[in-house]
């Protein structure tokens, strides 16, 4: 049985204008609706993307990506937002749950101030005192239960009715819209990284995923899959809704955290549940789901067609050091992460490169070794007699085809010095357009924000058309530039807009 590492990473969108906005973003990502931008070809390798798939639970099939047009794709995107966009919840609320809990509050803050000789209670109620989000009142009262006080039950119900309140202002009742920093939809990446040098199908790749929602999280509709298989490694997205189909509340966190408690080891929920921290505690409710999904994924890859075993990583300073380069890395857009297609493909050619170095001197070596036969053959001939003539001859006949070698040799050596140069040549050219367009896309930004501040400044707009010209000239192109520009023309003002696009350089 081998181990094996997996990757299991989850995003939530809240209802907000940016969460919208971002889970928009990642839509059109996981189904190829991309905007006319030339990074965007190298996040991955089109000459892939056919096998690219999408699930669709509502019709129970699965299509190939590319059997779909763009306008297809944008409305099934546009199907999911729609559904789950709802308005922002209302500033108004109930006067008296208002009141109340002010009163309350100053009740707890009695207590807090009193514990001062007490770190861990006093961070428990400080953290539940100025909590910004709702609030489980029986997971609450049980650990403050736990601390030794005076008049416990007096104090643990005063607790219990602050959070009851607390929710109420957070979600009031003259509202039916969802609360702002409620999640609506659920993404989560699954892909077995292939620094484990092991082949797993696509097929079982999005079994294993989709399974686990179906088996644990059954009244939480699954929106969508889409099935990757043209990026550095194979793997599936899963869009899950928040929302419970019995109960319509958007509550798949709640569950998912139940799911760990339930499930997880005794040793690890005593850790769980002694956790006096907020935060600290959903970083652990975070690290145990994703031991439960190790195991769940054992259940395909543990068989006698895999015979592997996925193990998470033992908390050492150096797996501690690599996550958080992974975890930050994540973060970034994908045309600027470490590990994606792009800089896999680079270093990949880099690889080929020093592997022709290798050749070459392994050629250089051959080389020297037939100079050194050369010359001990010469000095053999020089001691032969003049009745060795046949001899010599035949060593004569022997130096020629030596001759000939080096010839082949030297051919070989001049090709491997153009296919370098010629590799150097066209990722100098890359880097240096990729810098180009960077520092045009920087100015462009400025000009626009100049322009809608109404600063009366051309300096920006004469850097951009120089630079502009001294990429046409550099690279015998602007179409890059002009379909930069054309795109931040589209995401602009319409105030500014036409003085964007009259920043374009015109076609001779």
């Amino acid at each position: 049985m081998k181990n094996i590492t997996i990757f299991y990473r989850q995003m939530n969108y809240k209802n907000s204008g940016k969460g919208i906005v971002t889970l928009q973003k990642s839509l059109k990502h996981s189904l190829r609706v991309t905007p006319n931008n030339p990074t965007k070809n190298l996040e991955w390798d089109d000459s892939k993307s056919a096998h690219n798939q999408i699930y669709l639970p509502e019709q129970n099939k699965v299509f190939k990506l590319d059997s779909l047009s763009q306008e297809e794709r944008v409305n099934i995107i546009s199907n999911i937002i729609d559904e789950v966009k709802v308005s922002k919840k209302s500033n108004s609320i109930d006067t008296e749950n208002k009141n109340d809990l002010g009163k309350y509050k100053a009740k707890l803050n009695k207590i807090l101030k009193a514990s001062t000789d007490n770190p861990e209670l006093y961070n428990y109620l400080n953290n539940i005192i100025n909590s910004k989000t709702e609030l489980d009142s029986e997971i609450e009262k049980n650990h403050f239960g736990q601390f030794e006080l005076t008049r416990k039950n007096q104090k643990v119900e005063c607790l219990g009715k602050f959070i009851e309140l607390h929710n109420k202002v957070l979600n009031p009742k003259n509202t039916k819209d969802i609360g702002l920093n409620e999640a609506v939809i659920q993404e989560a990446v699954f892909k077995i990284p292939s620094r484990n040098d092991v082949k797993i199908s696509l097929t079982d790749t999005v079994e294993i995923q989709a399974s686990f929602y179906k088996k644990n999280f059954p009244d939480y509709q699954v929106k969508a899959i889409a099935i990757h298989a043209d990026e550095s490694d194979e793997h599936s997205h899963i869009f899950v809704s928040t929302k419970n189909k019995r109960t319509n509340k958007h509550d798949l966190l709640k569950a998912q955290y139940k799911f760990v408690e339930k499930n997880i080891d005794e040793e690890r929920l005593k850790v769980l549940k002694n956790e006096p921290s907020g935060y600290k505690r959903k970083k652990l409710q975070a690290e145990y789901f994703q031991v439960l999904f190790y195991a769940h994924a054992n259940e395909t890859l543990n068989n006698e067609k895999y015979k592997l075993n996925a193990k998470v990583l033992e908390k050492t300073e150096e797996n501690k050091a690599r996550m958080r380069v992974i975890e930050e890395d994540a973060k970034r857009p994908k045309i600027e992460r470490q590990f994606n297609f792009n800089n896999l493909r680079i270093k990949k050619q880099m690889n080929n490169i020093r592997n022709l170095d290798k050749k070459e001197n392994q050629i250089k070596n051959s080389i020297v070794e037939l100079d050194k036969k050369e010359t001990a053959k010469k000095k053999t001939l020089d001691k032969m007699d003049q009745e060795e003539i046949t001899k010599q001859n035949k060593l004569d006949e022997m130096d020629r085809e030596e001759v000939t070698k080096r010839n082949k040799l030297d051919d070989m050596d001049k090709k491997l010095d153009k296919l370098t140069t010629a590799v150097e040549f066209m990722t100098d050219k890359y880097h240096r357009m990729k810098d180009s367009l960077e520092n045009i896309g920087t100015l462009i930004s400025d000009f626009i924000i100049e322009k809608m501040s109404r600063i009366k400044n051309s300096k920006t707009q004469i850097e951009i058309r120089a630079n502009i010209n001294k990429l046409a000239e550099e690279f015998g192109t602007d179409e890059p530039a002009n379909e930069m520009i054309d795109e931040f023309a589209k995401q602009s003002d319409h105030r500014v807009k036409q003085d964007v696009l009259g920043l374009k350089r015109p076609k001779m």
